[in-house]
């Protein structure tokens, strides 16, 4: 041993440094959803702590997230294997407002609905919205028994494959190019599409379980933070206020005439 060195003060070689929690440097952010929906709190995200002045809204803006449709519909608990996702794009103090990004269907319900002696009819088109947004819409439909029908099976023509395709364009090409993109997200959630579908192209042949198989974004116009915020208005609270203002204003003056009554005797 070295002379004048107290063995004790030697240091262990490979002492490990305290461990801290990964949650410890983050903060959590409130993820909201449109109007459309009614769980307007959709989820909690944790981000890292900015650092070295770096903002924490950066590594939030863009992030997607896929939820349950049953969890932002409280009153459609049958639709849990739709899965919608939202993706921010604004942040202002702990609040991430998102727009609609895509949608999907679970695994189980494609498998559920896919069964034999039935032909299977897909199709997709891209469409463009009225603000601007573009996007690709697969559809899937399965052909269906008449009920005067003996035959055990409901095969349709290639011919009459390709006409409900086409119909099938036509009809998602006509509901989305009209609107904006608040207005087809409320479509795609009330299935309004399907049904329009299943009625016009009964003509061709019957068919049962039609639904978008998926919704893909393709490209998003220029960031605008009004147009963002116009997903975020309730027009039927609005309308609520507005009536509210106007009974008000209409017991308002019932108390000025009665009063002018009075002063008149």
């Amino acid at each position: 041993m070295t002379q004048g060195k107290n063995p004790r003060n030697f240091k262990k070689k490979g002492a490990r440094k305290k461990q801290q929690h990964p949650f410890a440097k983050k903060n959590w952010y409130t993820v909201l959803a449109p109007s459309v929906f009614e769980t307007r709190e959709a989820c909690l995200t944790p981000v890292t702590k900015g650092t070295g002045g770096k903002r924490e809204g950066n590594k939030l803006k863009g992030r997607v997230f896929e939820i349950s449709l049953a969890d932002l519909k409280k009153n459609m608990p049958e639709m849990s294997w739709r899965k919608i996702q939202l993706q921010i794009e604004a942040i202002e103090g702990s609040k991430c407002y998102t727009s609609f990004y895509g949608m999907s269907m679970t695994r189980d319900r494609l498998c559920h609905i896919v069964k034999k002696w039935q032909t299977t009819i897909e199709s997709f088109v891209d469409v463009k919205t009225q603000d601007g947004y573009y996007m690709r819409i697969f559809t899937i439909a399965f052909t269906q028994r008449r009920k005067t029908q003996l035959k055990a099976t409901c095969y349709a023509s290639s011919c009459q494959q390709a006409k409900i395709r086409k119909k099938m364009r036509e009809i998602i090409v006509d509901e989305s190019k009209s609107v904006p993109l608040k207005q087809l997200t409320d479509k795609f959630v009330e299935r309004t599409i399907e049904k329009r579908i299943g009625k016009e192209c009964n003509r061709i042949f019957p068919l049962q379980n039609i639904y978008l198989k998926r919704v893909k974004m393709l490209k998003q116009p220029r960031f605008d933070f009004s147009r963002l915020m116009d997903m975020y208005s309730d027009k039927a609270g609005a309308s609520r206020v507005v009536d509210e203002k106007v009974k008000k204003q209409e017991a308002q003056a019932f108390k000025v005439e009665d009063k002018k009554e009075e002063n008149t005797e």
